[in-house]
């Protein structure tokens, strides 16, 4: 993989129930990869003095060298943390994927719009002559 730039947001939740969330930090990796990735997270983890016992959870896109990145996170912090998938990231890849089908079932819906509108003038013309043939 090429140069990136790696954002880790961070959310904190404290024991009177607020709730933050700051930039932990920005990172160019020069190669996105997992061991890269993990490395931005452990740096911006230590650079904020967390605790590897207080990460609940580690949030990103499904990737597949984030999601390395995600195995690599729960092994270094503990067994503990959970590696969730983004279902919007999720969501634009399989809307990405299905674009071009979309068009055609766009196409075909216009279609037979098209062929319902022409049979429906065509019987309020053939309606309109007084023919009596039901249809």
């Amino acid at each position: 993989m090429g140069r990136c730039v790696f954002v880790v947001l961070l959310h904190v939740l404290t024991s009177n129930s607020e709730q933050r969330v700051f930039d932990g930090g920005v990172k160019e990796l020069m190669n996105a990869n997992g061991g890269e990735c993990s490395r931005a997270i452990l740096s911006v983890v230590t650079e904020h003095e967390i605790k590897y016992e207080d990460i609940v959870a580690v949030i990103s896109d499904s990737a597949s060298y984030i999601t390395k990145c995600g195995d690599s996170v729960k092994i270094l912090f503990s067994g503990d943390i959970v590696h969730i998938l983004c279902w919007a990231h999720k969501l634009n890849i399989v809307t990405s994927l299905w674009s071009s089908s979309l068009s055609e079932l766009k196409t075909c819906v216009q279609n037979v719009k098209s062929a319902i509108d022409d049979l429906i003038e065509f019987l309020s013309q053939v309606e309109g002559e007084g023919s009596s043939r039901v249809f």
